[in-house]
């Protein structure tokens, strides 16, 4: 086994906290993403039945977080799936 010296074992750890940290970061947003999209599944289909689950096909692609969840609280004022398809449109 090489000599690895204090400073190179400082460098490594500081490396893999930061790919943690990195890692632990996308894992968050990843979830976010999937728990915003549950969500307006959930609504499309509660509020507009099969009509709703076939336009959740047109939002699953989107993976910006700030416009799902614009899309989300959208969706509660919605009341025909018109209305709906505008929020992502």
């Amino acid at each position: 086994m090489p000599y690895v010296t204090s400073v190179e074992l400082i460098g490594m750890e500081k490396g893999m906290e930061k790919g943690m940290e990195k890692g632990m970061e996308k894992g968050m947003e990843k979830g976010r993403l999937v728990g915003l999209l549950d969500g307006i599944e959930a609504i499309l289909t509660d509020k507009f039945g099969k009509t709703g689950t076939h336009a959740f096909a047109e939002v699953r692609a989107i993976e910006n977080v700030v416009e799902l969840r614009r899309i989300l609280v959208g969706l509660a004022a919605a009341t025909t799936i018109e209305e709906a398809r505008r929020l992502w449109a």
